[in-house]
């Protein structure tokens, strides 16, 4: 399946060109043949099937991508749950709402991350209240969540136990197990898997594979591993991460491909709107 555009609208056709949803969309998230097909009409949301027919009426806000059964949807501003079939599961009275995480990280139950009046807390499938609404802030990974309450942060698994108790530190997840520690103008981090703290002079983003990006306060930018050794012996204006384990890094002067395994270099033209690489492809 692919999308393709037409007179400014969306649609989506079959491997043998065969239109399977018009173009008369604004948006469309599709996963695969046996995930309902989220479309956006006039600025709403709905659903449809791989056969085109309507699951949803294009009526919501917003529409988290279909996951685990279900989706997060936003109507009259508030956030509720409706599955697959467009049955709402979850009613619309809540602030915020993340989409249910996998039961496998939950003990066999998915909870979602929701905020109501102002705190934070979880509920399940059925609406009920699983981690009560106590905190500040939240952000979930994999059935464990960053949480702030009273200018502190911790870290809870999905039973509301303290994985890492309240700090004045601010954590935030950057990979599965991994967790930037920043207080004040020092940088660290944690592996909740090995249990490794690391200590550095920079700022990192969320991981994109195996690699992300280092940043200062100065604008400047590198490459670091998941053991936050830095992989460009010099740094850099600007640089984003591909899905292929490599790295566009685009100075004024410069412009080059960098594998991050293999620590090798190809040189890129670019102009100011693409970057051209060495296979031809463009960015």
């Amino acid at each position: 399946y692919h999308i393709f555009v037409e007179n400014g609208k969306i649609g989506l056709k079959d491997a043998t060109d065969r239109v399977v949803l018009f173009a008369v969309y604004d948006s469309i998230v599709f996963i695969d043949a046996d995930t309902p097909i989220c479309v956006c009409k006039d600025d709403r949301w709905g659903l449809t099937d791989i056969q085109g027919w309507t699951i949803a009426d294009t009526k919501y806000e917003y529409m988290s991508t279909p996951c685990n059964g279900s989706m997060a949807v936003r109507i009259n501003e508030k956030w509720g749950f409706i599955d697959y079939k467009g049955k709402e599961i979850v009613p619309p009275i809540y602030d915020f709402a993340e989409g249910f995480t996998n039961a496998e990280y939950c003990s066999g139950t998915p909870c979602a991350l929701v905020q109501k009046d102002g705190k934070w807390g979880t509920i399940n499938t059925k609406g009920e209240v699983v981690i009560p609404f106590e905190y500040d802030w939240a952000r979930g990974c994999k059935g464990r969540f960053v949480v702030e309450k009273g200018n502190k942060c911790g870290i809870i698994n999905h039973k509301n136990e303290f994985i890492i108790p309240f700090v004045d530190d601010a954590l935030c997840f950057i990979d599965d197990d991994i967790i930037e520690i920043t207080y004040e103008s020092k940088y660290g981090a944690m592996n909740l898997a090995t249990k490794k703290k690391y200590e550095f002079d920079f700022g990192v983003e969320e991981f994109y594979g195996d690699y992300t990006i280092a940043f200062t306060n100065k604008g400047a930018d590198n490459i670091v591993d998941k053991d936050f050794n830095l992989l460009l012996p010099e740094w850099h204006e600007n640089m984003e991460i591909l899905e292929n384990g490599k790295a566009v890094v685009i100075d004024e002067k410069e412009c080059f491909l960098y594998d991050c395994a293999s620590g090798k270099s190809e040189e890129c033209q670019q102009d100011d709107t693409f970057v051209y690489f060495p296979d031809g492809k463009t960015t």
